[in-house]
């Protein structure tokens, strides 16, 4: 079941892999004057990509807590083992073993550059996934190169009670917590659509452009997956820790400016009042003490509103902000 999501939410990543597989196999056979011919070749890389595909689907999320450069290193491994393997498998099927083995050269330099690619496509994906699901391809493009403004939804998600907690379980036992709370979740975020766009402590940052959002609520139905997801591993946080999490939820759209911050830590960073109305929306979680709070920007852009539980909150006078702000807390029948 997760690797079918995780098909259909990376579909248009793993249709780019298979064509960039194809187009890698078929260039590398006609510039190093290989005996293989060019949809020989493409259909080697394709082969390629298509089995790595698979164990980014099937076998390497098993393996996402380990330490990054042992991660790096068997992805390596692997990547290079069925590269190798398919390649030389070609030779074999088409007849063109015996010249292509009595060439040591040419057999070297298929080995090198089959290594160099693999590693090279495996680094990307590992980078990929330490900056997050579209900000490598948004700094390799330079889309944010320069400030431009966005139409934007942002989610806040706080652990609550954490100071009690930390020094409730201590605080080694505290920070494993919120790590696995923020793993557990990050499926269900990617599944809705959204960026994880920082972990902030315990507080996890989440975006929506707003135009990728609509019209099926996935940013509302988001927080109720989250909390579904939390429960069904109830009894492993009972085990591990002695408590389940509990955790407050605040969503705000509105304009902000998207733009490269940094040099040495480059990120993409969103800066704007909506970011800061949402941060301050958390704190309404608390004092009225609801779960789950939206602004009434929020409320006119859900669909079938019918669906859900809408309870007006008090206006509050939000911490840094001069005027008033409505309010709703929302939950499902």
């Amino acid at each position: 079941m997760r690797a079918l999501q995780r098909l259909r939410r990376d579909i248009g990543f793993i249709s780019m892999m298979l064509v960039v597989g194809f187009v890698t196999g078929s260039t590398f056979v006609t510039v190093s004057g290989s005996s293989l011919s060019f949809l020989t070749g493409g259909i080697a890389g394709f082969s390629i990509a298509t089995i790595l595909a698979m164990l980014d689907l099937l076998v390497f999320p098993l393996l996402s807590r380990w330490p990054f450069g042992a991660l790096l290193l068997v992805r390596s491994v692997a990547y290079a083992g069925v590269a190798l393997t398919i390649v030389f498998l070609s030779f074999f099927l088409t007849g063109s073993a015996p010249s292509f083995a009595s060439n040591p050269v040419r057999l070297l330099a298929t080995i090198l550059i089959t290594l160099t690619i693999c590693y090279v496509a495996n680094f990307l994906l590992a980078i990929r996934r330490v900056l997050g699901k579209h900000v490598l391809w948004w700094l390799l493009i330079g889309r944010y190169r320069r400030p431009i403004e966005e139409n934007r939804m942002f989610m806040f998600i706080d652990l609550a009670s954490s100071t009690a907690l930390a020094e409730k379980i201590g605080h080694v036992m505290y920070h494993q917590l919120i790590h696995k709370f923020q793993c557990d979740i990050a499926e269900v975020i990617l599944d809705s659509g959204g960026d994880i766009y920082k972990y902030v402590g315990d507080e996890v940052i989440v975006t929506w452009l707003l135009s990728d959002a609509q019209p099926d609520n996935r940013w509302v139905e988001c927080f109720f997956r989250i909390r579904e997801a939390i429960h069904e591993k109830h009894d492993q946080y009972r085990r591990m820790f002695g408590i389940v999490p509990q955790f407050r939820v605040s969503l705000h759209c509105g304009m902000v400016v998207a733009g490269e911050m940094g040099d040495w830590k480059r990120e993409v960073g969103f800066i704007g009042d909506t970011v800061n109305t949402a941060a301050r929306i958390l704190d309404a979680c608390k004092s009225n003490n609801r779960d789950f709070i939206v602004s009434d920007e929020v409320m006119r852009r859900i669909a079938n509103i019918e669906k859900y539980v809408v309870e007006p909150v008090p206006e509050a006078a939000l911490r840094g902000k001069s005027g008033r702000v409505t309010l709703f807390s929302v939950e499902d029948h």
